[in-house]
């Protein structure tokens, strides 16, 4: 039917979950129809509706809006792969949900068309993985994106004020093109774990069922989590490099926060 999801507080889902316990999820709500409004997916077969056929992310911002991200697929044969998002402006799980914009990145094209099936450009960002920056308190998002070029394959990391608009893509990790159409090899975790001063990323590397390229040189082809630490002072620096409009917003909230 779409997007289904439950909210919890932590205490009781750790309550009930042990080495012999099964989860016991509250009642699960509909949040996102696959016509929500905005939603594209032009797919053959689909008339439109989207099938949430990839990865969905979930993050708050500092301004408390709550922010869906699914995958916007943008052409008729496969490819074409982009990002989109709805936001709930209240901030509740259950919405309501404006409808889906698709990402902006400073510095990559925009893929999508309002011209069924026309194909922009060989960008595919995979899916998205955004989680509040814990480097300047969820001041801003940080996100983390399996890029798929003509040329390259990679997972880029890229941060946002509003969970719309994205600053220009660092490259994160190397990764490999697989054998099949639009995808790389290695996908980001969807969640960060703090220790100290660091920041703990996660990348499953060499995903079950998606194969390598036949000319790739990667020898080690071993399923594994990967766990990259990075210091805060360079998630913060990083972030600081928002588009001027997000760096206002930054300013702004920073400024509150010390009063």
């Amino acid at each position: 039917p779409g997007v289904l999801g439950f909210s919890a507080r932590l205490a009781d889902i750790s309550s009930v979950v042990g080495v012999n316990s099964e989860l016991r999820t509250p009642p699960l709500h509909l949040l996102l129809r696959g016509d929500h409004a905005g939603c594209i997916d032009l797919r053959d077969g689909f008339q439109g509706r989207c099938e949430f056929d990839g990865r969905l992310s979930l993050a708050r911002s500092a301004d408390g809006r709550l922010h869906v991200y699914a995958r916007a697929n943008q052409a008729v044969g496969g490819g074409g792969r982009h990002v989109q998002v709805a936001t709930s402006l209240s901030g509740r799980l259950k919405g309501p949900f404006t409808p889906f914009r698709p990402l902006q990145i400073d510095g990559y094209p925009t893929p999508y068309s309002t011209r069924p099936g026309v194909r922009v450009n060989k960008y595919n960002t995979y899916f998205a993985a955004v989680k509040a920056n814990p480097a300047d308190n969820g001041r801003t998002l940080l996100g983390l994106f399996p890029i798929r070029t003509s040329r390259e394959c990679f997972i880029g990391m890229a941060f946002s004020c509003d969970g719309v608009h994205f600053s220009k893509m660092h490259r994160f990790v190397d990764s490999e093109p697989s054998d099949t159409n639009g995808r790389g090899v290695d996908h980001p975790v969807d969640g960060l774990i703090v220790r100290g001063s660091f920041v703990y990323v996660y990348v499953h590397r060499n995903v079950p069922g998606v194969p390598l390229a036949p000319r790739s040189r990667r020898s080690d082809r071993a399923s594994m989590i990967v766990r990259y630490a990075l210091p805060m002072a360079d998630l913060r620096r990083m972030a600081s490099e928002l588009s001027p409009s997000c760096k206002r917003e930054h300013a702004i909230l920073s400024s509150t926060e010390e009063k």
